[in-house]
């Protein structure tokens, strides 16, 4: 709170938090008037001998057993739901081909060719799809590899529509690269793809996800699904940067945007016209795209910490 510093500081303040799991619905924001004031600091770490996490995101509770080891709960997500974490376990959407121990060539199929006259679609070989009967909300994850399919760095989502006859799917929007032969894909978005651990499908429309777990006992677990982009964001102006301000030894993370492609503007701690600002010692995984960004900074200090999964 800026009013315990708005009359100014005479020493450096630590604000401890205590062990345990604290899920936001969005953002924890830090502006100018937040700063150590006079040249001191503020630090905000963990209790000593506790881990304080926070977490963009919000625990799904109430799970009962649906079929096949698979669980469903009720959940009143404002969006679509694109990834889910057990603990610290990154969980993902029911897909095919499913992602597990084999080459990592075997998690993709590939383009039998597209179709010139119409680059919204592109075939499948036979035997290459299962047959899906309820295809409503089937997606299409593609990596466009251009007209001979050797490109295969761009990945898109999109909505698609099959047709078992042709061999064929058709994109909702045109890809930025055509689906040449070769070029990677895999389908999401059907209850009827979940048959391997780790996979989940949010049904919107009822408002219903169904999730097979890593672990044996789902109610032993903690499942989250992210709200929140920036779980914490320090920012000031040009003429007024944030000052000050030190994270220490805390844990931040299950952040992955609710959108299907990740932006530049997704990570777990975002400073912007920030001086003398640090984030140290700290665990920092599970985030949309980075970790820690730093725009228009001055003598800030990132380090000691542990990053990973982003």
């Amino acid at each position: 709170d800026s009013g315990y510093t708005a009359a100014g500081m005479n020493t450096n303040i630590t604000v401890y938090l205590r062990g345990g799991l604290y899920t936001n619905n969005e953002a924890i924001k830090f502006t100018s008037a937040d700063s150590g004031k006079n040249g001191f600091t503020i630090t905000y770490k963990s209790y000593p001998g506790e881990t304080a996490e926070i977490a963009a995101a919000k625990e799904v509770k109430g799970w009962k057993p649906y079929k096949d080891g698979i669980y469903m709960a009720e959940v009143d997500a404002s969006e679509e739901i694109n990834v889910l974490y057990e603990g610290d376990i990154f969980a993902h959407k029911a897909r095919y081909p499913n992602l597990g121990d084999g080459a990592y060539r075997d998690y993709y199929l590939h383009s039998a060719g597209y179709n010139e006259s119409n680059p919204k679609t592109f075939y499948f070989n036979k035997g290459d799809l299962p047959y899906i009967s309820d295809a409503e909300g089937l997606q299409a994850v593609i990596f466009g590899g251009g007209e001979n399919g050797f490109i295969n760095w761009w990945m898109e989502a999109f909505n698609a529509q099959i047709d078992y006859r042709k061999k064929s799917l058709t994109l909702s929007t045109d890809p930025v690269r055509v689906m040449g032969p070769g070029s990677r894909y895999f389908i999401q978005g059907s209850l009827e793809l979940l048959d391997s651990e780790g996979g989940f499908y949010y049904d919107k429309n009822e408002k219903g996800i169904y999730y097979k777990p890593y672990g044996k006992d789902i109610n032993s677990e903690t499942i989250t699904y992210p709200t929140v982009v920036n779980p914490i964001i320090l920012e000031g102006t040009e003429a007024d940067p944030i000052k000050n301000i030190v994270f220490d030894n805390i844990k931040v993370g299950k952040s992955n945007t609710n959108t299907e492609l990740r932006a530049a503007s997704d990570e777990a701690i975002y400073f912007k016209y920030a001086e003398n600002c640090a984030m140290r010692n700290s665990e920092i995984l599970l985030t949309g795209n980075d970790g820690i960004v730093l725009i228009n900074t001055k003598n800030c200090d990132v380090s000691g910490n542990y990053i990973h999964d982003i």
